[in-house]
């Protein structure tokens, strides 16, 4: 599927079903999320179903949708802020100085 601004399968919607204390659930997610969250799971050497558990005991009422939205979010965003350089850096001009 296109838009005229471009390809639209990342964020075309998927389902996904898992299996959650002996629950059978299903899950709308776009499939940018789900390929991160996939791969997280594989950084982690952890199955989807035994992330999703982990987020089941986050604060407020948010569906597990979002849990796992938030979750990748907030992943690469660590991921990122780990790998910035310093603040100084950013101001410094292409000779370093």
């Amino acid at each position: 599927m296109r838009t005229k601004d471009g390809p639209t399968h990342f964020i075309d919607p998927i389902e996904r079903s898992l299996t959650l204390g002996g629950t059978l659930v299903t899950v709308r997610q776009d499939r940018a999320v789900w390929d991160a969250f996939d791969a997280i799971c594989a950084r982690r050497g952890v199955s989807p179903e035994s992330l999703c558990e982990s987020l089941e005991g986050g604060p407020g009422g948010s569906g597990l949708a979002d849990r796992i939205g938030d979750f990748v979010t907030g992943y690469f965003r660590d991921a990122l802020d780990a790998d910035a350089p310093p603040v100084w850096w950013a101001s410094r001009d292409a000779k370093g100085r």
